[in-house]
C-alpha cells in the first residue's frame, strides 16, 4: 500500500459541490472543512450527507469538521461596494456612519467594545483584509478612531479589522457560533473548531456546550491570538485537536514571529500527545494558477518536516480553480519529504514519564518500532487513545488502528501515520484468535505479507472496549501455522533488532 503519513484537509465550497469533483476529492484528502464563515446552514448540512455518503461508498473514513467564525470584527458595506484607500490620507473607523453607508472617508465597524479595548495604549495600528490595509490611529473619539492610511489598497465590504499586538476581549463564542454550534451539532460533524480562543475556560465553556449535544465531538482550538500563546500549554491540554491559524496570528504577533511559533506549537502539540494542524495559504496561488511557488512546496515540506499531524487547504479548494489538483500536488510533496530520514526517529519519548498503562504500552511498542524489523504497528482500540500517543513518535512504520465506533475512526483521520479500519472482533474470545483475525484480515488488503513481522497492542477485552494493558510481536509466518502443530514457533527467533540512538 501507497501510504501517506500527514493528513490532508480540504475546505469544501462551491468549487466541490459537483458530485463528480467531490468524489475524487475525498479520494485524495483524510478530512473536510466547512467554513461557517461564509456560506448558509443549509449548504453546510447538504455537504454533510454528499460527504458521508460518498465515503461509504469508496469505503474511507472521512473526518469532517465544523469552523466557527468567532469574534472576528469587521468594517461595514460601502456605498460603492468597494473604496480605495491612498498611503497618508485620512480614514476613520466610525460607530456614527451608516453600517451600509462607507466612502471613501470612513466607514462603520461592528464592535464597540474596541474603544476600551485600546483605550490604554500608546499607539494603535489597525490591519484590515488580513494585513492588506494598515491603519495608524491619530486619535480616539467616543464613538471610533481618526487613522492615517499607512499601507493602502483597495478595501471591500465586511472586511476583517484585527489589531496589531492582539488584546480583543471580545467573548469567543458570538450569538451566530452559537447558533452554527447547535447546527453543526445536529448535522452529525465529527469535530468543532474554535476561532480565537485565549484560554482554557473557552475550550471548557465549548465543551460543556458540545456535551449537551454529543459527548464524542472534539474540539479543534484555532491558536490565531496572542493571548493563546501566552496560555498554549493549558489550551493544548483540554483540546482535542490544535490549528497553527497562521492568517490572524500573523496579524496580532507580526507575520516574522509565525515561523518560528509554528515550529514551537508543533514540538509542544508532540510531547503533550495532541495532534497538530498548519493551516492557511499553503497553496494559494493555486486557487488560480495549475501549479504551486516554489516556497508554497517550500511551506508544505517544512511543515511535514517540523511534524505536523495535518496540512490544510482553504480557499484552494472551496473557491478555486483546481482543488483535485492542488490536494493531489500537496500528496505528493508530503510523500516525497516523508521519505527522508529526518521524518522517521526521534528521541524524546525515552525521556518521558508514563502515568497511564495505555500511554507506556504505546510508547514501548514504538520504542521497539524503531528497533526492531517489523513492517506494520496494529493497535486494537475503542476510541482511538492508544493511536494518538503512538503517532506522536516517528517511526516510518505505518500504525493500523481496528475500531468499531466510527466516530473514532473518523477522529483518527487527523492522526500522523495512522490508518483506521473497521473490523468486527465480537465473536473473538482469545488472543489466538484474534491475531489470526488479524493476519487474515491485513494479508487480503495486501498489507502484510508471510514474511513481515508486527506489533499489536490490545486491552484486556479482545474486542478494544478495555484499556490497553498487552504488546506482541508477532510474526506472520507464525500466526498462519497455528492449527497445523497446535502451537507457534517462538517469536523473536530471527526478527532483527537494531542499534539506534533513538
Amino acid at each position: 500500500m501507497n501510504l501517506r503519513r500527514t493528513k490532508i484537509i480540504a475546505t469544501l465550497g462551491p468549487a466541490t459541490d459537483a458530485p463528480e469533483t467531490l468524489a475524487a476529492l475525498l479520494r485524495v484528502v483524510d478530512c473536510v472543512r466547512l467554513n461557517f464563515s461564509h456560506g448558509v446552514v443549509e449548504d453546510h448540512a447538504k455537504r454533510v450527507k454528499m460527504v458521508r455518503a460518498e465515503a461509504e461508498l469508496i469505503g474511507k473514513d472521512v473526518a469532517v469538521f465544523a469552523d466557527l467564525q468567532g469574534p472576528k470584527i469587521r468594517v461595514g458595506t460601502f456605498l460603492d461596494g468597494e473604496v480605495v484607500l491612498e498611503p497618508g490620507a485620512p480614514f476613520s473607523l466610525d460607530l456614527d456612519c451608516d453600517p451600509h453607508g462607507g466612502d471613501v472617508h470612513r466607514v462603520w465597524f461592528d464592535y464597540e467594545g474596541l474603544l476600551n479595548d485600546v483605550a490604554d495604549r500608546d499607539e494603535i495600528y489597525f490591519l484590515l483584509d488580513d494585513g492588506r490595509i494598515k491603519l495608524r490611529v491619530v486619535s480616539v473619539q467616543d464613538r471610533g478612531f481618526s487613522c492615517e492610511v499607512i499601507a493602502g489598497g483597495k478595501l471591500s465590504n465586511r472586511k476583517g479589522i484585527s489589531v496589531l499586538g492582539g488584546g480583543i476581549c471580545a467573548p469567543m463564542l458570538t450569538d451566530k457560533d452559537l447558533d452554527d454550534l447547535s447546527s453543526a451539532c445536529a448535522m452529525g460533524v465529527d469535530m468543532i473548531a474554535l476561532s480565537f480562543p485565549a484560554s482554557s475556560d473557552d475550550i471548557l465553556r465549548a465543551r460543556e456546550l458540545i456535551d449537551a449535544h454529543d459527548p464524542s465531538i472534539g474540539i479543534i482550538s484555532k491558536i490565531e491570538r496572542k493571548e493563546a500563546i501566552d496560555n498554549l500549554d493549558d489550551i493544548v491540554d483540554h483540546s482535542d485537536v490544535i490549528m497553527v491559524a497562521r492568517g490572524d496570528l500573523a496579524l496580532e504577533v507580526g507575520e516574522e514571529e509565525v515561523p518560528v511559533l509554528q515550529k514551537h506549537i508543533i514540538k509542544l502539540c508532540r510531547v503533550q500527545e495532541t495532534p497538530v494542524i498548519v493551516a492557511t495559504q499553503m497553496m494559494e496561488s493555486m486557487v488560480f494558477a495549475s501549479t504551486p511557488t516554489r516556497a508554497e512546496v517550500s511551506d508544505v515540506a517544512n511543515a511535514v518536516l517540523d511534524g505536523a499531524d495535518c496540512v490544510m487547504l482553504s480557499a484552494e479548494t472551496a473557491t478555486g480553480q483546481y482543488p483535485v489538483q492542488v490536494a493531489e500536488k500537496v500528496s505528493s510533496i508530503c510523500q516525497r519529504i516523508e521519505a527522508h530520514s529526518l521524518t522517521r526517529k526521534s528521541d524524546y519519548q525515552d525521556r518521558l514519564i508514563h502515568k497511564q498503562m495505555d500511554g507506556s504500552i504505546a510508547y514501548a511498542a514504538m520504542y521497539l518500532a524503531n528497533r526492531m524489523s517489523v513492517s506494520a504497528i496494529i493497535a486494537v482500540t475503542e476510541y482511538g487513545q492508544t493511536p494518538r500517543i503512538m503517532s506522536r513518535v516517528r517511526t516510518g512504520i505505518p500504525i493500523y488502528a481496528l475500531s468499531r465506533r466510527h466516530r473514532s475512526r473518523t477522529k483518527m483521520a487527523f492522526l500522523r501515520d495512522v490508518y483506521s479500519f473497521s473490523l468486527d472482533l465480537s465473536q473473538v474470545d482469545s488472543s489466538r484468535q484474534l491475531v489470526t483475525r488479524i493476519v487474515a484480515y491485513f494479508k487480503d488488503k495486501g498489507v502484510l505479507k508471510d514474511s513481515d513481522a508486527f506489533l499489536l497492542t490490545h486491552g484486556d477485552d479482545l474486542t478494544g472496549n478495555r484499556a490497553t494493558s498487552t504488546l506482541k510481536v508477532c510474526r506472520v509466518a507464525d500466526v498462519l501455522s497455528y492449527g497445523s502443530d497446535g502451537a507457534p514457533s517462538a517469536y523473536y527467533n530471527e526478527l532483527t533488532v537494531e542499534s539506534s540512538d533513538g
